[in-house]
């Protein structure tokens, strides 16, 4: 899994764009990457910590990393909500959700990436993860935002 992200991040990265004044520098100079949920085993609803997405403008990647480790029928539904405050008043961000995963098997994963704009959210962003399924299923996943910093 560990491997399967760090892949994932290099080839997001790679694939941002460039100004031509900053061509010569690593994409990192002008882009982040904020963890929205760390990798974690997830077994039921997890609602995790918000992100302070202010640094951040325009629409770039959200990429949800996940696995399947166990479970029958198992489904996975991931969303982003923000808030003004770090510690209340959520809501989700209109269309701001993963494609459900359904009918995982234990040892099945993958990535899904998803287009987010910080500038249409409020300031502290959280990601809402429910598992669905029988035989207790769980799934091991992470969220992490790539963007454009506002300021270098």
């Amino acid at each position: 899994m560990k491997k399967l992200f760090a892949c994932s991040l290099i080839a997001l990265a790679l694939s941002l764009p460039r100004t031509a004044a900053k061509a010569q520098f690593n994409t990192f100079d002008t882009h982040g990457v904020v963890a929205l949920a760390t990798n974690a085993a997830v077994t039921a609803t997890v609602t995790n910590t918000g992100r302070d997405m202010f640094g951040y403008t325009g629409q770039d990647i959200a990429v949800l990393n996940w696995s399947q480790s166990a479970g029958t029928n198992a489904t996975l539904d991931v969303r982003l909500q923000s808030s003004t405050a770090l510690a209340s008043g959520y809501a989700d961000v209109y269309g701001a959700a993963y494609d459900q995963i359904t009918n995982a098997i234990p040892g099945s994963s993958g990535i899904l990436t998803m287009r987010f704009d910080p500038n249409a959210a409020s300031r502290y962003v959280r990601v809402i993860q429910t598992v669905g399924g029988s035989d207790s299923p769980a799934f091991s996943t992470s969220v992490n935002f790539i963007g454009r910093r506002k300021y270098n």
